[in-house]
């Protein structure tokens, strides 16, 4: 027989889900997530979610990554609802959370390729208005990198640093177009391979404030996330109206190792590049430029 697998780790998309089907027949029964961390890829959302739903008033979801304002629109708000508790679950909760004179509890999600797929923001808000946002960008030199060094890790990139960069608008550039006319069309190509696209943040954040007013916005920096957590973890529950909470094992989830380090001369090209980027995210948060 077949190792079942943990809640943390449930069948991907397209694998078969005996769990979740089972979910879905009560799905007009379950909650819609009350924050949502929208990305990006390889800054810190895999270890910000986990120190969420350790808090006590924090219910996780039937996986991390639902994908559903990118890639699973189709399958409905049935499938979507199907990944949270139920509203008994929730009020049990809540009970027991009243009686200790704390508020009530949340549940969300984290798909880090909701901050750049074209569609996800008014997908997100059409369906869930009232969420909270949570942002998480890095240095898009080193986020690049990371990503980068993960696609080699899986297997699916073949090319060296320098040749997938300089491939990628021949990669995702025509797909990317499509998307932005087809809301149904799906691109590997863009998920995947959009090393240096996902690093200018300015026009993704842009998107989703024109979607949710800024105070429901909250855009946290990788740097000071990863050097002090339990800060960045504070500023997250007091933006979610949640109250502090003790012993919250700070690890480090989904760290890619080891791996050799960049080429200077790439390092300082790529910060050339994204530096108007940089410059354009700082105007529109109304904070000075970061990663100068």
């Amino acid at each position: 027989m077949a190792e079942a697998r943990s809640i943390d780790h449930p069948p991907k998309p397209g694998e078969p889900d005996p769990e979740l089907d089972r979910r879905r027949r009560t799905a007009a029964l379950r909650v819609l997530p009350h924050f949502v961390i929208i990305g990006a890829m390889k800054a810190g959302t895999t270890s910000l979610y986990a120190y969420l739903y350790k808090h006590p008033l924090v219910h996780r979801a039937r996986r991390k990554e639902v994908h559903y304002f990118d890639n699973n629109t189709e399958r409905g708000m049935g499938w979507y609802r199907a990944h949270f508790p139920t509203r008994w679950e929730m009020a049990r909760a809540d009970l027991a959370a009243w009686r200790r004179g704390q508020p009530r509890t949340i549940t969300g999600e984290a798909s880090p390729y909701y901050l750049f797929h074209p569609h996800a923001a008014s997908r997100c808000a059409a369906a869930l208005p009232g969420a909270r946002i949570i942002a998480m960008v890095r240095d898009p030199v080193e986020r690049a990198y990371s990503h980068y060094q993960h696609n080699r890790r899986q297997g699916i990139e073949a090319l060296s640093f320098e040749d997938a960069l300089a491939a990628e608008p021949e990669r995702t550039e025509s797909d990317l177009a499509r998307m932005r006319q087809d809301p149904e069309f799906n691109s590997v190509k863009v998920q995947h391979f959009t090393y240096a696209g996902r690093g200018r943040y300015w026009w993704q954040l842009e998107r989703w404030l024109e979607e949710y007013p800024r105070d429901r916005v909250l855009v946290i920096r990788s740097e000071p996330f990863f050097s002090d957590p339990a800060t960045q973890y504070a500023r997250t529950l007091a933006f979610l109206g949640l109250p502090p909470a003790e012993g919250i094992p700070f690890a480090v989830h989904n760290d890619g190792g080891e791996y050799a380090a960049m080429s200077p001369a790439t390092r300082e090209r790529l910060g050339s590049e994204f530096a108007e980027a940089n410059r354009r995210l700082g105007l529109l948060l109304g904070e000075e430029a970061w990663w100068a």
